[in-house]
């Protein structure tokens, strides 16, 4: 078997809260009023708070409106946690009209002030071109900024932007963020020793490292480590792994496991619940999935016969060659 190589981004983040607030607690209501009297005094740690607290409705009923005011209010006196929220309400709408030239602006002032989350959002900005045009090496720059104070989401989008020029730091930057629990990382320093990409290949720490990420849910982790038991016939171990990736949706792993359940491997051989599972995956897309449960409705295996819904997932599959 061919493994391929997925290597996964981080997404973009929020700053944290100065402080947490537990949700309509009597203390998080104390804690609204006395928050509610700094703010409305100038104090700009108190404003950002506050913008917290009514962004997810701690200790208030939560008000989109309220959270950019007062999150505004802590930006314009320079609190890089509020820029930075800012700019992500203005990224995705939240409380505001969406708008892309404003989020840049915010992230980018927190970015300079030296915040480890805005510096990751900056660089996720300008390796996706969203609000600006698309800079790889800006993308590396801000990532890099980041990924310097421990944040751990940059260090692993800095090793998969370092992937292709230089391995040895791509799996530098991707072990940092896999030791701290990033979930993506601990997938791609997987796949980096399952291929010896910038480590020397090493099928133990291969599989270590995948199951780090996929007993921690991450989907992509457990079809990598279905594949991997599957290549050395533990075919339990390859049914549940995929299992637990195809019940989150993963085609690949829906597919698999419906051929595992076709062909009886780690499972008792049934028909209805591997069409089940090709059903899903050639919902998806999946050109295989789509063939056999063509074959499937031809010969009335699992499903009943149907020559309509044979081809019906027969053109499916040859528009999908093209």
């Amino acid at each position: 078997m061919k493994f391929a190589r997925s290597l996964i981004f981080s997404a973009l983040i929020t700053a944290s809260p100065v402080f947490s607030v537990p949700a309509f607690s009597e203390t998080s209501q104390n804690s609204f009023v006395t928050t509610l009297e700094k703010a409305k005094k100038g104090n700009i740690e108190a404003q950002h708070n506050l913008g917290v607290m009514y962004l997810h409705g701690n200790g208030v009923n939560k008000d989109l409106k309220q959270a950019v005011y007062w999150t505004q209010k802590s930006a314009e006196q320079g609190n890089a946690e509020a820029q930075n929220n800012l700019g992500y309400m203005y990224l995705h709408g939240n409380g505001v009209d969406q708008d892309l030239k404003q989020a840049v602006y915010w992230i980018q002032k927190a970015a300079e002030q030296g915040n480890a989350e805005a510096q990751h959002n900056l660089g996720n900005m300008y390796l996706h071109g969203n609000g600006v045009d698309q800079d790889l090496k800006q993308a590396v720059y801000w990532a890099k900024k980041a990924a310097e104070q421990g944040n751990a989401e940059a260090q692993n989008n800095l090793g998969v932007m370092y992937f292709n020029k230089d391995p040895k730091q791509a799996a530098y930057w991707t072990q940092k963020a896999a030791e701290q629990g990033n979930t993506e990382a601990q997938h791609n320093l997987g796949n980096m020793y399952l291929h010896g990409d910038g480590v020397d290949q090493d099928l133990k720490q291969a599989v270590y490292w995948s199951k780090k990420a996929a007993d921690q849910g991450n989907a992509e982790a457990q079809y990598s480590l279905g594949e991997m038991y599957l290549v050395n016939q533990d075919f339990q171990k390859a049914a549940r792994w995929f299992h637990k990736a195809a019940e989150q949706g993963h085609a690949k792993a829906q597919y698999n496991f419906g051929l595992m359940y076709l062909k009886g491997d780690g499972l008792k051989q049934d028909m209805q619940q591997a069409a089940r599972w090709f059903h899903k995956a050639a919902e998806k897309g999946h050109a295989e999935a789509q063939y056999v449960l063509s074959r499937m409705y031809l010969d009335g295996h699992g499903v009943e016969e149907s020559l309509q819904k044979s081809l019906y997932w027969l053109n499916k599959y040859l528009k999908s060659l093209n």
